[in-house]
């Protein structure tokens, strides 16, 4: 029997019991929340998750689960970079892609995965330009996030002609490198 949604612990509790089969299921509830959950608990297996991937990059670009602040997508992304390099080529990908929206998520399931996404530096280079604010801004901080690799890229696009790139370049570069001001 599954949990109603309203009981944020019982989820819990009802998760950390599932398998990873179940927990995929799970991401195709109907029901937000558990699909949510779901997402966490799969993010939290790691690597282990990596069977997940595909069913993680429909989440994370489905629009039909997009409401008004994203978190279903964003948690599809956050367990995405927790799972880490084997779902970077998927996530690559996606960054690569015309949706706007999956880009802004992909990036930040790259910056999820901190140094460990080192090859995905080019990527994310042409994502910070990539015209829109919120995809250039989760790329700027997917960089930053990377870490000193990354600090060149962020560093020449403080020369860009783009207002924003430069402004996301600088915010990336003062969170994460404050020595370098």
């Amino acid at each position: 029997m599954k949990p109603k949604s309203n009981d944020v612990i019982e989820i819990f509790n009802f998760m950390k019991k599932q398998s990873l089969s179940n927990l995929i299921k799970l991401l195709n509830d109907p029901d937000e929340d558990l699909s949510y959950f779901a997402a966490e608990a799969i993010g939290e297996l790691g690597e282990k998750a990596a069977p997940a991937i595909p069913d993680l990059l429909r989440l994370l670009s489905n629009v039909d689960h997009r409401n008004d602040d994203d978190s279903l997508n964003r948690q599809a992304a956050w367990a995405l970079g927790k799972i880490g390099t084997l779902a970077m080529p998927a996530l690559i990908e996606v960054l690569e892609s015309n949706d706007i929206h999956a880009a802004q998520f992909a990036a930040m399931g790259l910056g999820e995965m901190g140094g460990k996404a080192e090859l995905a530096i080019p990527a994310l280079a042409q994502a910070l330009k990539f015209g829109n604010p919120l995809v250039s801004e989760a790329a700027a901080e997917a960089l930053g996030r990377i870490g000193e690799k990354a600090a060149s890229v962020l560093m020449e696009a403080l020369k860009d002609q783009n207002e924003d790139v430069r402004q996301n370049a600088d915010d990336s570069l003062c969170r994460f490198f404050p020595d370098l001001e």
